[in-house]
């Protein structure tokens, strides 16, 4: 979740995950490069999936992170906007008022 852009949404869909019985860990993203980085070096077989809580450019860092990884394990990938552009939100049909629609 990149928090700069997310604000305090993280919690909240944390909830609305859990609510529909999705298990979730956040990952909090403060840096420039934290998507990719993390993406990279993450223990990828703990998990289902990632989704991104966040805008375009955290998801392309994501989507990239997980394309560089040594081991090329590949996850299913979902995007929450949350954003200040959010153009490729926008081009599936999502916008930061569709969190539930994300989900």
């Amino acid at each position: 979740m990149n928090s700069y852009v997310a604000g305090n949404r993280g919690e909240e869909i944390a909830g609305l995950l859990y609510e529909r019985d999705i298990k979730n860990v956040l990952l909090h993203c403060e840096k420039h490069m934290d998507p990719f980085t993390i993406t990279k070096e993450l223990d990828i077989d703990q998990y289902s999936a990632l989704i991104c809580v966040g805008g375009d450019r955290s998801f392309n860092q994501m989507i990239n992170g997980m394309l560089a990884r040594s081991d090329k394990k590949r996850l299913p990938v979902g995007l929450i906007p949350a954003g200040l552009s959010n153009d490729f939100a926008r081009s599936i049909g999502l916008s930061p008022e569709s969190t539930d629609k994300a989900i």
